[in-house]
C-alpha cells in the first residue's frame, strides 16, 4: 500500500508595538515630568515590539493512498470491473485515476488481457529480452527463441507490443520470428472439447446441401450489392458455421463502417459481423459468390476464437488460474485459447505480420480452402 505524508504547520505570533520616547528629560507645562505622569510611556528603545504570543504547531498525518495501486492490483481491478459490466469509458477513467504512469497503465491492460499465465515479472523480463534480441544476429535470435518455453514465447510476443517498429525495422522481424515459433496448427474444438476434424470439408458439405444456399447463389449476380440480401446471406452462412463449430450463439449482422476495426470489407467484433457499406457499393463488383461466402466464414472463425477465449479461460481479461508446466501449457485447447487472447493484446492490422499472426493464420486457412472448394462447386452450377 502506498502512503503519503500530509504536513500541516501553523505559526502563530501576536505582539504589540509600544509608543516609545528615548532617554532625556520630558517637560510638561515647563516642569520636568514626574514618574506618575510618565506611567505607561515606554522609555526603553530595545522594547519597542513586545511579543505576547509565539506558538509553532506541527501536525503530520499519514494517509494511505487506497486509490493508487500497483500494476498487478490494477490489472485485477480491470478484470473485476469488466466482469461486472464496466464500459470502456469507465475502465479508462479507472486507469486515469489510478496514479500509475502511462507505461504502468499499459502493463496493467496487457496483464488483464493476457490473464494469469503472464505475470508482471514475466512481462518485464520479456521486455528486457526483446531489447536484447533486437541487437543480435538472425541465427542468435532463432537459437534464443527456440530454447524458450511456450510461456516465455508468449510473454515475448506480448512484450513486443511495446517496441516501435517505425524506429527500429528489426521489430517486425523479431515479431515474425516469435510468431513462426508458435504452433502452426490450431485445432478446432467442439463444445464437448473434442477436435472437429476436417472443418473446411464439413462446412462445404453443410452449405452446399442446404437448398437455401443454392437460392442465394442464383440471386448473387443481381443482388450482391443489396444490403438486405447480404445480411440474409451472412446470417445463413454464419448460422451454418456456428452449428458445425458448436457455438452457442450466432453473431448479429450490421451494415456499418469497419474502418475502426482496421478492415475495409468485413469485421467481427463483440458478437457482431460488420459489413462495410463501401464494400457493398464498390468492392462487390468484382467479388464472386465463393469469395464472399468464404469471407463470412473467415469472420466466423474469429467468432469461434472469441468463444474459445471466453469458455476455456474465462474471457480475454481473466483471473482463472491456468496450470503451466516449465516448458509448455498442459492442455492444447487451453494453449490455443491463450494464444488467441495474447494475439488480441498485440494484434497487427497490416503488413506481413497481419497474415501470419495466429488468429488470422487460422482464419485464412479455412477461408482459402473453402473458397477453392466453392469455386469448383460454382462451376458445376453454371
Amino acid at each position: 500500500m502506498l502512503h503519503f505524508i500530509l504536513e500541516q504547520a501553523d505559526d502563530t505570533k501576536i505582539g504589540v508595538t509600544h509608543a516609545t520616547i528615548g532617554a532625556g528629560t520630558i517637560t510638561i507645562a515647563g516642569q520636568a515630568a514626574t514618574n506618575d505622569q510618565l506611567n505607561g510611556v515606554n522609555r526603553d528603545v530595545n522594547n519597542v515590539q513586545e511579543i505576547l504570543v509565539d506558538e509553532h504547531d506541527h501536525l503530520d498525518i499519514e494517509i494511505p493512498l487506497s486509490g493508487f495501486k500497483d500494476i498487478a492490483d490494477m490489472a485485477d481491478d480491470i478484470v473485476a470491473k469488466i466482469r461486472a459490466g464496466a464500459t470502456k469509458a469507465e475502465i479508462a477513467k479507472i486507469l486515469a485515476d489510478s496514479g500509475l504512469t502511462d507505461e504502468q497503465r499499459k502493463d496493467a491492460i496487457m496483464l488483464a488481457q493476457a490473464g494469469s499465465i503472464i505475470s508482471l515479472e514475466d512481462l518485464n523480463k520479456a521486455k528486457a529480452e526483446a531489447a536484447d534480441l533486437l541487437s543480435k544476429t538472425d541465427p542468435e535470435i532463432e537459437a534464443t527463441i527456440k530454447a524458450m518455453s511456450m510461456q516465455e514465447k508468449l510473454s515475448l510476443y506480448l512484450a513486443l507490443a511495446y517496441c516501435d517498429s517505425s524506429k527500429n525495422s528489426r521489430v517486425d522481424e523479431l515479431k515474425l520470428a516469435v510468431v513462426s515459433s508458435l504452433p502452426d496448427k490450431y485445432n478446432f474444438y467442439g463444445n464437448d472439447g473434442k477436435i472437429i476434424q476436417n472443418l473446411p470439408d464439413r462446412l462445404y458439405d453443410e452449405l452446399t446441401h442446404d437448398p437455401g444456399f443454392k437460392d442465394f447463389y442464383d440471386q448473387f449476380a443481381a443482388k450482391k450489392s443489396d444490403p438486405a440480401y447480404m445480411k440474409d446471406l451472412t446470417v445463413m452462412v454464419a448460422t451454418t458455421v456456428a452449428s458445425v463449430l458448436g457455438l452457442s450463439s450466432v453473431p448479429t449482422v450490421s451494415i456499418s463502417s469497419t474502418a475502426k476495426y482496421g478492415d475495409s470489407q468485413m469485421a467481427h467484433k463483440d458478437g457482431t459481423i460488420y459489413i462495410d457499406p463501401n464494400y457493398l457499393r464498390t468492392g462487390m463488383k468484382n467479388s464472386t459468390f465463393s469469395s464472399v461466402v468464404s469471407l463470412i466464414s473467415h469472420e466466423m472463425i474469429h467468432a469461434y476464437q472469441a468463444d474459445q477465449v471466453n469458455t476455456v479461460i474465462g474471457g480475454y481479461p481473466t483471473t482463472v488460474p491456468i496450470n503451466v508446466e516449465n516448458t509448455d501449457l498442459n492442455d492444447p485447447q487451453t494453449l490455443n485459447a491463450m494464444i488467441y487472447a495474447i494475439n488480441k493484446a498485440s494484434y497487427v492490422n497490416s503488413g506481413a505480420l497481419y497474415y501470419v499472426q495466429p488468429v488470422e493464420s487460422q482464419a485464412y486457412k479455412i477461408q482459402n480452402k473453402l473458397r477453392n472448394d466453392l469455386n469448383k462447386w460454382s462451376l458445376g452450377q453454371q
